[in-house]
């Protein structure tokens, strides 16, 4: 089963329409939530007043997590990737993210270039390769095959899909994490319309990728453990 996750931001709280924000422990426990993404800034001067909060509340309830930065083309693009390690300090499980959705009124040559100084901005920073947010239909007409895409891994967004369609570059990679839906509602959140995102596995796969140790057992894989140990021992206790 491929592991579960969220996206968040200042829109799903806390915020006036829903002041409680998210439980992440309940969120992880009982909505299954494995991984999240927590938007900490748009463009190099705004930050989510919901990042902090999400983000301790994410590290405490056990969600691997990662930062987003939406990416403003217009805009600095080394500052925006220095605006974004400020604020997630590279601590999270996840790579962070840079969110591509808009040219901003920027050619495809002019993007592509500030995309990957962004990238490579935060690359200095951190020591790790950034996630790319984007879909199929923004990036093959504004970006294009800019040739260095697939050494990202890929956050793509289609809605409603058996399969999501991938942007040139990266369909003989493949995606690592896929936005299929916006309009879920998990145990844990106030607001109803929550992003869903999947990853490309298991969770002790996604585990895997990122050098982490394997998920603790679930209480039925605990159960049945014990139920198999319980039975070894009636054998033994029977052939005596």
């Amino acid at each position: 089963m491929n592991a579960l996750g969220c996206d968040v931001s200042y829109w799903n709280g806390p915020n006036q329409q829903y002041p409680r924000g998210v439980d992440w422990q309940v969120a992880r426990n009982q909505g299954g939530i494995v991984f999240g993404f927590a938007r900490a800034c748009a463009g190099r001067y705004y930050t989510d007043s919901t990042f902090s909060v999400n983000w301790e509340g994410m590290k405490a309830a056990g969600v691997l997590r990662a930062a987003y930065l939406y990416f403003y083309a217009e805009q600095d693009a080394e500052a925006q990737a220095e605006k974004l390690f400020s604020l997630s300090k590279g601590e999270g499980e996840l790579p962070d993210v840079i969110d591509v959705e808009e040219d901003r009124g920027l050619s495809p040559a002019q993007l592509r270039e500030r995309v990957k100084r962004c990238l490579d901005r935060y690359e200095q920073l951190s020591g790790r390769k950034a996630i790319i947010y984007t879909r199929a239909s923004f990036w093959n007409p504004a970006v294009g095959n800019a040739g260095w895409e697939s050494n990202y891994p890929l956050w793509v967004a289609h809605y409603y899909a058996q399969n999501p369609l991938l942007p040139q570059g990266w369909q003989g990679v493949g995606w690592k994490f896929w936005q299929d839906s916006p309009q879920e509602k998990f145990p844990g959140f106030q607001d109803p319309t929550v992003d869903r995102n999947y990853y490309n596995g298991t969770e002790a796969e996604l585990r895997q990728w990122l050098g982490l140790e394997p998920p603790p057992p679930t209480l039925e894989e605990r159960v049945a453990d014990l139920e198999r140990r319980v039975a070894a021992l009636e054998k033994i206790a029977h052939s005596h």
